[in-house]
Parts: structure tokens; sequence; C-alpha cells
């Protein structure tokens, strides 16, 4: 008994107990029992839902952000637990969260009593066609209400390169589009736009494409199906290059007002004195910079 017991890892008197019953030992499970976790798999049989569930299960399991996990857990959730989201309250909801990108595990849904819907940047699983059309149109209409340098133009290169592999769409520029010498072969293009230049219309009516009014567009797509909305470059303007940090500021790119590119036309512009002003470029704490200019260095 005293080997069995030196030898045995468990006590004498339990060893005993199990082998006279011939039963196995039970284990202490806590008050409460055992804490079982079954999450929850979606009964939807839409495609898409599916696979994004898959999508995020993947994204969930391979990183360590919570919000994948958070979006995996409400991908699977019931209808009931996914409520639209109105218009208004999303746009109270991202006030002041300009270059946020708003998620809604759910419908995305209009609401008339919001007026002037703010610009934004909306992932949902779903939107009405009238709150797809709220942004679209609030869009156009504050595009056609913007100064003209806010209307850039858009050349055809440009427009055709952003349309490729979009057959069958309608490129919607708010400003005027242009001709491009450099697109020797223009495809085919219905394009929505302020104005076009005689040699821009000419080409694109050429390759069978077609010029619309907005007036047309709104009789054809006034929800903004089938629309791209595209935009000119904006900082293109020649006095866009005279904005920003003085020139000849350390790490500056700001083009100088001059009024040639001579030698004696602010050539060191920042360096020295004689040449507009003189930057002070020495590194080093600020009371060691008082105690240099008041001449203690």
């Amino acid at each position: 008994l005293k080997a069995a017991t030196l030898l045995s890892p468990t006590p004498p008197s339990t060893a005993f107990a199990a082998s006279a019953c011939g039963q196995a030992m039970g284990i202490d499970i806590e008050a409460g029992g055992r804490v079982k976790s079954k999450a929850r798999v979606t009964k939807s049989a839409n495609p898409y839902t599916r696979l994004l569930c898959k999508l995020y299960k993947f994204l969930a399991r391979r990183t360590d952000s919570k919000f994948n996990k958070v979006i995996l857990k409400r991908l699977n959730m019931t209808r009931k637990s996914k409520p639209p989201l109105s218009l208004q309250k999303l746009a109270k909801l991202m006030a002041g969260k300009d270059g946020k990108i708003a998620v809604v595990v759910g419908p995305v849904t209009d609401d008339r009593r919001l007026y002037e819907v703010p610009k934004l940047s909306v992932c949902a699983l779903r939107f009405t066609e009238t709150a797809r059309a709220s942004i679209f149109n609030k869009v156009i209409l504050k595009r056609l209400n913007m100064t003209r340098k806010s209307k850039p133009p858009l050349s055809l290169q440009k427009l055709a390169k952003l349309m490729a592999g979009k057959d069958g769409k309608i490129a919607v520029v708010v400003g005027p589009v242009t001709d491009d010498r450099r697109l020797y072969e223009v495809p085919k293009l219905s394009v929505c736009a302020l104005r076009f230049t005689e040699t821009a219309r000419a080409s694109i009516l050429k390759a069978g494409g077609e010029c619309l009014t907005f007036d047309k567009l709104a009789l054809r797509s006034p929800l903004g199906k089938g629309t791209v909305l595209l935009r000119g470059p904006v900082k293109a303007r020649e006095s866009e290059r005279h904005f920003g940090k003085a020139p000849g500021v350390p790490h500056s790119k700001t083009a100088p007002h001059v009024r040639a590119k001579g030698r004696k036309f602010e050539k060191a512009r920042g360096k020295r004195s004689s040449r507009g002003y003189k930057a002070d470029q020495r590194v080093g704490s600020a009371s060691e910079l008082a105690l240099a200019a008041a001449g203690f260095a």
C-alpha cells in the first residue's frame, strides 16, 4: 500500500474508492456549469451576404483588428438586429468627422426632413433608391453652385482613362470637357457636362458616343443610376504653385512671384538678405537660439 501510495498521483483513499466502485473519476465544475459559446451563423440565402461573412471571418481570424470581429458578428445577426439607418441620423452622427467612412451593417434609407445632405462616404449593406439618389442629386446641386475655379475642365484623355472598363455608364462632369490631341483613338463615351468645346464634341460624336446636358440626364436617370461622377483637376491652376510655405524656407516647394528667371531675380531667395530675406536654418532649442541672437553664444 505504501509503494502504491508513492507511485500513484492520487490520494490513496480516492484511488481505493474509485477502484472499489469501478467508475471513472468526476471533475469539479464551477457554479453555473460550463460556459458554452456558440457564435450565431447567418441563415440568409443571399450569396453576397455569405461571401461577406467568409471574407470577414478570415480577416477576424488573421488580424488583430477588433473592427473586423465586430463586422463579422453583425453580419451574422438576424434581420431584426440590423435595423435601417436614416440619412438624417447618419448626417447627425457624422458631423465633425470629415474624411471618415460611415460603416452601417444594414440598409440606409432616405429622410425627407433632411433638406441639405452633407458630403458623406458611406459603406452599407444596402441603399434605398431615394437615399442613393439624394446623395447623387445633392452633390450635383452643390457642384453646380460652386465658383468657376471649383469647376475645372476635364480633358478627353483623362475622361477616357477614368471610364475604362465602365461600358454602358454615363460620365457626369459638372464643368467643361476639352479636347486632347494626345488621344488618337477616342472610345465610345456617353458624357454629360456643362459645356463641350467644339473639337471635344466632334471627337465624341465621331466615335459613336453622345453629349448630354443636365436636363436630359434628369429625364434619363433621375436617381443617378448608371452614372459615374467625375471632376477635373482643381489644383492644376498656375496660381496654386504660389500657395503654401514661403519660397526658400526649408522643405518648401512654393514658387516665388518673380519677374524673370535671371541671375538678378531672387536666385537665392531665403538664403541671404539681399535676395528677399534670409531664413534661420540653425537647429537648436529655443533658449539656445535666444542666447545666440543676444550675442552670448
